[in-house]
């Protein structure tokens, strides 16, 4: 299913994990709901952000936050499309945080 916000789209589904894959700002990201949690990684251009990981922060290649999901130790799997509006809100509100203001 097609979701969209303030400067970024993608398309989500499933269950175990609920996953969804788009861009924000024209960049490429990843979201992913399992187990108890949720993350989202966003990659630079020309990497991809499935391979975001500690290493490819380090070399600024790559962006994540992740955020224990409430409810039980399978819940996040579950999440519903609304809930995953308001994560990718939220995730991509502190992603614009943390860039350095452009001129």
């Amino acid at each position: 299913m097609k979701l969209e916000g303030n400067g970024w789209s993608g398309d989500f589904g499933g269950s175990c994990p609920m996953q969804g894959d788009g861009e924000v700002d024209g960049l490429p990201f990843y979201f992913r709901a399992r187990w108890d949690s949720w993350e989202l990684d966003i990659a630079q251009p020309g990497c991809d952000p499935l391979d975001v990981d500690e290493a490819a922060m380090a070399r600024g290649e790559g962006w994540r936050h992740e955020e224990i999901w409430p409810g039980g130790p399978y819940d996040a799997g579950y999440m519903e499309l609304d809930d995953v509006q308001r994560c990718m809100d939220r995730a991509v509100a502190l992603f614009r945080a943390s860039r350095p203001a452009t001129p």
